[in-house]
């Protein structure tokens, strides 16, 4: 068989500001598309240490010291590398740069030798893992990284220690995923799990109901193809008493995964209609949905069960752009919140 796995792997310094941040981000909303960056100068310093032109799906890991010892606390694997302003990457990704704010996103360039008005070398990288503090992995002694002041450096997984990092990060990636019915895929995020665990009995009769209402269509484009077709909770599903008909709408799955990553969300016109918008920040990106900007949801005939206005506001304000908005991650690893005191 071929091998498909990258040879090389890479191993990142990370700052502590910006690991707790993916990591809370991490915990509560799931794995993301997220932006390990570095400003031209550092990028400068770490190319004398080698090639770091790795290929798409190499594996990145997170590298952290806490009290003397190198700890490998998460990685991700590289989806693209792209040079950007820090503007366009707060715009694109915001707290997925690993800071809560624009404004402290901005510092930090400056802080590392950067300018508002040079690119970034940004590596972008997506279903990233965050290890809880039972499950961080301490780097012997005897393999301690010297390799300051560069922030990266690769190592070949053909090599004995680079094959036991690869082999022993995926097992205890795989050992976190093994919760309710994830298993081996990208970490949804501790309310989707808590929330599938404890309404699993009822899900089954609220979605019949739900299609039933939307008689089997997309609420935006009319469509009717049902293996495309999702229930799409407005607020987030943390337990059965958000399964019922007015947090509900059914939407084809592209659109469903676009309105619970805030890229789009619906809002009421007057009483009579709730029209749908797009994200002006994401217009680039999202291109071929521009023509749905604005349109009508066609929605159920008897109209108590429309969403609420509620449940909509709150989307627009919560989930809507998410991205640009400072995250308030409360729900972590206690054990997290207790290694953070070392790392402060």
């Amino acid at each position: 068989m071929t091998e498909i796995f990258p040879q090389k792997i890479q191993m990142c310094r990370v700052n502590s500001d910006w690991y707790r941040v993916i990591a809370d981000n991490y915990l509560v909303s799931g794995s993301a598309v997220i932006n390990c960056w570095f400003t031209k100068n550092i990028e400068a310093i770490n190319q004398q240490g080698g090639d770091l032109n790795l290929e798409p799906g190499s594996m990145v890991m997170f590298l952290l010291t806490i009290e003397d010892v190198d700890y490998i606390v998460g990685g991700a694997f590289l989806l693209k590398h792209a040079y950007l302003k820090p503007e366009q990457c707060w715009r694109n990704l915001g707290v997925r740069n690993g800071f809560k704010t624009e404004e402290a996103f901005f510092d930090a360039v400056k802080k590392a030798g950067g300018k508002l008005d040079e690119e970034l070398s940004c590596y972008f990288l997506a279903s990233d893992f965050i290890f809880t503090h039972a499950n961080m992995i301490s780097i012997p002694d005897e393999f301690s990284f010297k390799y300051e002041p560069r922030t990266t450096f690769t190592l070949d997984r053909g090599e004995p220690f680079g094959h036991y990092l690869v082999k022993i990060a995926l097992s205890h990636r795989l050992d976190q995923m093994k919760v309710g019915h994830v298993v081996d895929s990208d970490w949804p995020g501790l309310y989707h799990t808590t929330a599938y665990v404890k309404s699993f009995m009822s899900v089954a009769s609220a979605h019949a109901q739900i299609f039933n209402n939307y008689d089997f269509k997309c609420a935006i484009t009319g469509d009717s193809p049902f293996p495309l077709l999702e229930v799409t909770h407005i607020r987030s599903l943390y337990d059965e008493r958000f399964n019922y008909p007015q947090n509900c709408i059914i939407l084809r799955k592209d659109f469903h995964t676009l309105f619970n990553t805030g890229y789009i969300t619906a809002k009421y016109d007057g009483d009579d209609k709730i029209v749908l918008e797009i994200s002006k920040n994401a217009h680039d990106v999202l291109k071929g949905y521009a023509q749905y900007d604005g349109v009508c949801l066609n929605l159920p005939q008897d109209r108590s069960l429309w969403p609420s206005k509620e449940n909509l506001q709150w989307h627009n304000q919560i989930r809507f752009e998410n991205w640009l908005k400072e995250g308030t991650f409360n729900i972590a690893d206690p054990q997290l919140h207790l290694h953070r005191k070392q790392i402060n």
